[in-house]
């Protein structure tokens, strides 16, 4: 069949099987994120401005492009549960699309029929699980691989279209998320390497290829001025400083530790290890260091720093957010290794595998057998005994790599460091034994590896899924958008009084996902975690006063731990949430 009928039969059932697996999770659960691009994207669609329970929020702290992506859908849609089912939709259409970036950048080191499989492959990974929850990685995930592409056709061929066509590609996914504005000192610091390694291949003078390529590439070194003004003037139409714009993903302020960053790039580096099944990386460290032939030399040598550098900045970036952050979120003063920020680069390290692969399973002494021992060893570095702690899918909702050794210490109670050094060793032994003639036999190592993260994943997210359902999910998703008028308005107060986990605080966060008339959040206990909007009330002869004057509100929902003076109206029974209807000022009951 030709090549479209073969990228549409595998977007078509990618989106298919991502629809179905959207279906079996019936709330969410990983907070605050879902719930504040939920929240972001109502205001949007509202108010044409970015809001969270009412309140200003940074444009950039979560990207703005996804809310804008979902606000249509609260603007059409009939209510907030219909609208939640109807963005995991989009989300499954959405990541599924990444696979025609991703053929287009293996057609640059592979045949026709390996770019469909790294397509293919590019829609089956672990972390498309994040299609089912209300989170930008749906969005992020094909814009990555779409301005990567823009980067190698710009690399090929600077012209003013291309780098245009570059610099919004980069824009767009940076609006995303923001971390993926080192895209652009990335083309140039690669471009420029490239022109000055190719001159140093070819005899030329390195000094005047690094000047041509500088000047070839004007438009893409003014665009850093041009976002630089425009966040500027963002920041000014937002009213918001520069230490604020991030929001609750400022840096901390504290002063950079380089050992901690190079430790976390590291640590993220065996995650991706373990992600791709030990054997790709191997073979593209290989491939990307050996002598190939002279008329092939020049796509490997693209490929080959493109790859390298992508892969770095996204490491270092990780690194120094996940060191820099503020003492005040929760656990970050552990070990954190998030392959949420750094997986979009898993179909380059694919594209190259199956690059080596058709090349012959090249794997000379000096480069096969220190590749192999690193690989092997890689995964050793990673603090096991801090990561699999047994939260959420039995690692962490921002990693899917360690999910199955996860589990596989929840089942076993043993240290699973003994077990990943033989699943390891056995893979790096596979990618120096294995001849040409059985390549298959890798590719099917690979895919093994695939299917086994994506099945761990699977039952770990439904796991939680049912495990939210029995602590939080409501009745009925929107019981309190039908218990009171068209117009009318509800403010939410959590007592903190009882359950202090997130037992006692998800049915707030729940039932304001899913309620549009659901507004600001206060608390006369404890503050929420995570730094999401919200204020604390003080009590003077049982009323409860908002910045030192009465709280007003029509309707009030809260925990039944904390009476309020007033109607009882509605009630749900697993959220342990009551609406009252007030008549004045809100009292203790």
């Amino acid at each position: 069949m030709p090549v479209w009928v073969w990228i549409a039969l595998i977007i078509t059932g990618s989106t298919f099987l991502r629809i179905m697996s959207g279906r079996q999770t019936a709330a969410p659960w990983i907070f605050p994120d879902e719930l504040i691009y939920s929240e972001l994207g109502k205001s949007f669609a509202a108010t044409g401005h970015f809001a969270v329970r009412g309140e200003p929020f940074s444009i950039l702290s979560f990207g703005p492009l996804y809310p804008v992506v979902l606000s249509p859908i609260y603007w059409l849609a009939a209510g907030a549960p219909q609208a939640y089912e109807v963005i995991k939709a989009l989300n499954a259409v959405m990541i599924s699309m990444a696979a025609i970036p991703a053929y287009f950048i293996a057609r640059r080191l592979a045949g026709r029929r390996s770019a469909v499989i790294v397509a293919g492959l590019s829609v089956a990974l672990p972390s498309v699980i994040y299609t089912t929850k209300v989170m930008t990685e749906s969005l992020a995930y094909p814009l990555f691989l779409c301005a990567v592409l823009a980067m190698f056709r710009v690399v090929e061929r600077p012209t003013a279209s291309r780098q245009l066509v570059v610099c919004v590609a980069i824009g767009l996914a940076a609006l995303t998320r923001v971390q993926m504005i080192v895209l652009l000192p990335v083309l140039v610091v690669g471009d420029l390497s490239i022109a000055m390694l190719e001159a140093r291949a070819s005899g030329r003078r390195v000094g005047i290829a690094a000047r041509s390529s500088v000047r070839a590439l004007w438009l893409v070194i003014w665009a850093p001025a041009v976002g630089i003004a425009g966040f500027v003037a963002l920041q000014r139409w937002h009213g918001t400083s520069h230490a604020s714009v991030l929001g609750t993903h400022t840096p901390s302020g504290e002063a950079v530790d380089p050992g901690r960053v190079v430790v976390s790039m590291l640590q993220h580096l065996a995650d991706l290890d373990l992600y791709v099944g030990i054997v790709p990386l191997a073979a593209a460290v290989v491939l990307f260091l050996a002598r190939v032939p002279a008329d092939d030399r020049r796509r490997v040598r693209r490929f080959a720093v493109l790859t390298s550098l992508t892969t770095a900045s996204l490491l270092f970036v990780t690194g120094l957010y996940l060191t820099t952050l503020p003492a005040s979120q929760p656990g970050a003063h552990h070990a954190r290794v998030y392959d949420r920020y750094v997986f979009y680069v898993v179909p380059l390290i694919f594209a190259a595998f199956f690059g080596w692969i058709e090349r012959g399973l090249p794997r000379p002494r000096r480069l096969a057998l220190p590749a192999a021992a690193a690989v092997t060893l890689l995964p050793l570095t990673l603090p096991y005994s801090d990561l699999l702690h047994g939260r959420e899918w039995g690692v962490s909702s921002s990693n899917v790599a360690l999910v199955p050794w996860g589990i596989l210490k929840l089942a076993t109670h043993m240290s699973v460091v003994p077990f990943v050094f033989l699943y390891s060793f056995a893979f790096a032994l596979a990618f120096l034994r294995i001849r040409a003639p059985r390549a298959r036999t890798l590719v099917l190592v690979l895919v093994l590896n695939l299917f086994l993260v994506d099945i761990a994943v699977q039952a770990g997210n439904s796991a939680m899924a049912a495990k939210s359902a029995r602590y939080g999910r409501a009745t009925t998703a929107d019981w309190v958008d039908r218990a009171i008028g068209p117009d009318a308005r509800v403010v939410a107060v959590w007592s903190g009084l009882a359950q202090p986990d997130w037992r006692g605080w998800y049915g707030i966060w729940e039932n304001q996902l899913m309620n549009r008339k659901i507004g600001a959040v206060y608390h006369v206990g404890a503050a929420m975690p995570y730094d999401a909007p919200g204020t604390r009330l003080r009590e003077s002869g049982g009323t409860l006063l908002w910045h030192g004057k009465p709280l007003r509100a029509e309707y009030v929902l809260t925990d039944r731990w904390l009476s309020i003076d007033g109607r009882r109206v509605a009630a749900d029974l697993r959220t342990q949430m009551v609406l009252y209807r007030l008549a004045g000022p809100v009292r203790a009951g």
